[in-house]
């Protein structure tokens, strides 16, 4: 039995379009358009790196900063000055010679005075050398510098030349040398002792 409808006509199939060439500027165009892409996400990366660059030297200045405060504030309380911190006051007069005679100077090569002598005044009892005590309990200033500067002149009876160092009259200076012969005489002259002794008690009466 023939069918009562007819078939259809088929439709031809479309072939595929073929696919279009890129031109050389098409091609041009989309590299430019990647390479543009790449430089932005680049400097984008350098801009945040160096923005967290910036960020932490600013944070590390700042605390810096609070550190120093924090310091200078510190001294200003303990010292009641903001200006800089010097070093202990020079000493002068008695205080240098005791320094002088006890320890002598490094620096210059001095040795001290009380490595080799005994006196009660700077506390010392070496017998290397004459017993200070003794040996200048009446001599004048003059005599008590020339035995410094120049030891052998004079040689104590039972001690031989050479003992002392010669160098005191040249390494010491001439304040330091003051000093130690004031000292030395201020401590060991019965009259000077004497003196100084009336002058503290009438000081002491009339404060």
């Amino acid at each position: 039995m023939a069918s009562d409808k007819k078939d259809a006509p088929k439709k031809a199939e479309q072939p595929a379009p073929a696919p279009t060439e890129k031109t050389e500027q098409q091609i041009f165009d989309e590299q430019i358009a990647h390479a543009t892409a790449r430089a932005v996400l680049i400097v984008g990366g350098i801009a945040i790196l160096a923005a967290l660059v910036m960020s932490t030297i600013a944070l590390v200045n700042s605390t810096g900063s609070s550190s120093t405060k924090t310091v200078t504030v510190t001294q200003a309380a303990g010292t009641g000055t903001t200006g800089t911190t010097t070093g202990p006051a020079a000493l002068t007069g008695g205080a240098l010679g005791r320094q002088i005679f006890v320890s002598g100077d490094p620096s210059t090569g001095v040795i001290a005075c009380g490595s080799c002598h005994t006196m009660k005044a700077a506390g010392t009892t070496a017998t290397v050398g004459p017993n200070l005590d003794k040996e200048l309990s009446s001599d004048p200033a003059s005599a008590t510098l020339e035995s410094v500067v120049n030891p052998n002149k004079e040689i104590v009876p039972g001690y031989p030349a050479n003992l002392m160092p010669k160098n005191y009259g040249t390494a010491l200076t001439k304040p330091q040398l003051a000093a130690l012969i004031k000292y030395v005489y201020d401590s060991t002259n019965v009259k000077a002792k004497q003196q100084a002794a009336a002058g503290a008690g009438s000081t002491t009466a009339g404060g």
